[in-house]
């Protein structure tokens, strides 16, 4: 009995330092627990009643960490040492030295606990690891005098190196995937209209919203009798507009393209690229997104082609949504006997896959200012 009593006190006397950790809000109530990460004037803190909250620094009196900190300012200086936030609304850093450093909460970023930061800084990274963004797919099925089936797929990911809030982004690789399998068979006549577009560039961002990029594509597009189109090329961008409503980024550069027809015919072609991709969010459950690719061939003055594609998602839960999209992919100077237009509407699912950052990017540096 008196080992029982032992071992429950130690449980306790355990659990309440693993929840240590006490904010005092300004109308009088506290929470006690585990604060998780500062992101601007956003405390997430994680109690064991409540599980996982976030609410404004504003609305805090006072917090007392019982961990080191790293605290990653707006104008790129990092400081370590244990953490506070005064009543006047500044952070107070204490140093191993016994240095005590104030910032101001205007300037502050980011600020992690200095052994989550240690831990997961080191961390490699697989090739398919931290990626965020979306897949959709739809089918449609028609029996009677004409049968009629198409199933399309779509991806469209991104993965950013490093995705923490604070550390400033190095590397950005965007990949886009669709896929239409459209077959119709009437009075004996088979008809089919497949394509497959797929593409991966890999940015590179010397400056907050300016990068340099290189990229790479196939496509096979049955209605243009293409049966494989690929195109390498490299160029820079701007990131014009990063706001919570609205995302504009515009690129320019050059790629090469050969293309290879169902004829027999090889097409190998210099061309400019100009592109823009546009991100609305229209209400909180409503998206818009436009993208387009223009292609004018260097190689035959007077050709070109683009990719556009407009897609409008509604948000059904916190995962699954109801898109739709519109595809147009442009060819001015075709095969014979072949539209210049190949125009897709699709309708279907949607789900978004990856959660919020949880990588740290470079190693916080071992003697890190205080």
């Amino acid at each position: 009995m008196r080992h029982l009593a032992l071992t429950l006190a130690s449980i306790l006397v355990l659990g309440s330092g693993a929840w240590g950790e006490i904010v005092h809000f300004k109308n009088g109530d506290q929470i006690t627990g585990e604060w998780q990460r500062v992101n601007g004037s956003t405390l997430v803190f994680k109690s064991e009643n409540l599980g996982e909250v976030s609410f404004s620094i504003s609305k805090v009196q006072s917090m007392n960490s019982t961990r080191n900190s790293a605290i990653l300012l707006k104008s790129g200086d990092a400081f370590r040492g244990m953490l506070s936030l005064l009543e006047s609304g500044a952070w107070e850093l204490k140093g191993e030295d016994g240095g005590v450093r104030h910032v101001a909460p205007g300037r502050v970023l980011a600020i992690y606990p200095l052994q989550t930061f240690y831990s997961k800084a080191g961390e490699i990274r697989r090739p398919w690891q931290n990626w965020q963004g979306s897949s959709s797919a739809g089918y449609s099925l028609v029996r009677g005098a004409r049968d009629a089936g198409t199933l399309n797929i779509g991806v469209n990911a991104v993965r950013r190196e490093p995705d923490l809030p604070g550390q400033k982004e190095r590397f950005r690789t965007n990949y886009l995937l669709n896929v239409l399998f459209a077959n119709t068979r009437q009075d004996g006549v088979k008809t089919s209209a497949n394509s497959v577009a797929t593409s991966l560039r890999q940015d590179f961002l010397f400056e907050s919203s300016n990068f340099a990029f290189v990229l790479g594509g196939f496509e096979h597009i049955q209605t243009q009798s293409i049966d494989l189109r690929q195109t390498y090329g490299a160029g820079v961008g701007h990131d014009l507009l990063r706001g919570p409503k609205v995302n504009m980024q515009v690129l320019g550069g050059l790629t090469v393209a050969r293309t290879s027809f169902a004829n027999g015919e090889i097409r190998r072609d210099a061309e400019g690229l100009v592109g823009q991709k546009v991100g609305w969010k229209l209400s909180d459950a409503v998206g818009l997104t436009h993208s387009l690719d223009f292609y004018p061939n260097l190689s035959s003055t007077g050709d070109y082609r683009f990719d556009t594609t407009t897609t409008l998602s509604t948000r059904i839960t916190s995962r699954l949504s109801f898109n739709t999209t519109v595809a147009d992919r442009f060819l001015s100077r075709p095969q014979p006997g072949r539209q210049r237009n190949e125009l897709v509407f699709t309708t279907g699912l949607g789900l978004r896959f990856g959660l919020l950052a949880t990588g740290l990017g470079p190693r916080f540096p071992a003697r890190g200012r205080r």
